[in-house]
């Protein structure tokens, strides 16, 4: 079939095979290697970036991409100002490096900095509980099972995990 009786000319990528073919597995590397370079590569988000900058202060374990942009997606939704205090609040970590997660709650609740003390703490939550608002975004990865992971597998009807029936089933033999 003639591919311009389809689309015109003009609105056909005009990419070889191999370009193609690169490209895929450049991104393809990139996702085995370091996850968040696919998440720069699609086009990052400055907000994000922020986002997972103050994560890191949460938490060691808060550095899985793909659930920081599910969670910062869903503070955006939950909160129309969530942008902006998010930049606030990174500048506020900026005035102030090295702190922890501690010191830099008591230098908000010091400061008087009631909106960015709110926007931390939303941050804390979605990480640790998996849930923003009724929306839940991460369930097994949450935080919050972490410190038993060796011993528990977050709570279910089933003693095996989460998931476990998505595990390849061996059927016996004929």
């Amino acid at each position: 079939m003639d591919a311009s009786l389809i689309a015109p000319d003009f609105l056909l990528p005009q990419v070889s095979r191999r370009k193609f073919l690169v490209a895929a597995l450049s991104l393809a590397s990139l996702a085995v290697f370091d996850p968040w370079a696919v998440v720069h590569a699609a086009g990052g988000d400055a907000g994000l970036d922020a986002f997972m900058r103050v994560s890191k202060l949460v938490s060691k374990d808060a550095s899985n991409p793909m659930t920081g942009a599910a969670l910062y997606q869903a503070l955006k939704r939950s909160d129309r100002e969530f942008d902006a205090n998010l930049g606030r609040l990174v500048t506020w970590i900026a005035s102030t490096p090295g702190t922890t997660i501690e010191a830099l709650a008591e230098s908000l609740d010091g400061g008087r900095q009631a909106v960015m003390r709110d926007t931390l703490n939303k941050i804390v939550s979605a990480w640790y509980l998996g849930v923003v608002g009724f929306q839940t975004c991460a369930y097994e990865s949450a935080l919050m099972f972490r410190p038993t992971d060796d011993v528990l597998s977050p709570p279910s009807y089933v003693r095996r995990g989460p998931l476990y029936w998505a595990a390849s089933i061996q059927l016996p033999p004929n």
